[in-house]
C-alpha cells in the first residue's frame, strides 16, 4: 500500500510538532513543580509562618516574626473573596491569601 507524498508531509509534520512540545512540556512541568516544592519547603519561614493582618484606615499592614509590610489600600488592586479565603491582590500575580478561619465570624 503507497501513502501519497501529502499525506506522508503531513504526518512528518504532525510527528515533528508533537516530538517538540514534548520536551518543552517537561520543561515547563520540571519548572512548575520545583517552584512549588521550593514554597512548600520547610525551610521557607517567610512563606510557611503566622502572620498578623492589621486594616487600617489608609494601610493594609502584615506582620510576623521575620517582617512587616505596609500597603496603602490604593495599591490593592482587587480583593476576591471564595468560600474558604479572602485574596488580596497586590498585582495581576501576587496576593495575600487569608483564610476565612482566620476571622472570630464567619461574616468575613
Amino acid at each position: 500500500m503507497k501513502v501519497s507524498a501529502d499525506k506522508s508531509l503531513f504526518f512528518r509534520l504532525v510527528l515533528f510538532v508533537i516530538l517538540e512540545l514534548v520536551p518543552i512540556d517537561f520543561a515547563y512541568l520540571s519548572i512548575g513543580l520545583v517552584s512549588i516544592l521550593a514554597n512548600i519547603s520547610k525551610m521557607n519561614k517567610i512563606v510557611l509562618t503566622d502572620s498578623t493582618f492589621t486594616l487600617g484606615e489608609d494601610v493594609f499592614i502584615t506582620e510576623s516574626a521575620y517582617f512587616r509590610s505596609e500597603v496603602q489600600w490604593t495599591a490593592i488592586q482587587k480583593v476576591v473573596r471564595t468560600r474558604s479565603h479572602i485574596f488580596v491582590y497586590l498585582s495581576q500575580w501576587r496576593a495575600i491569601v487569608i483564610p476565612k478561619r482566620a476571622f472570630d465570624s464567619g461574616d468575613a
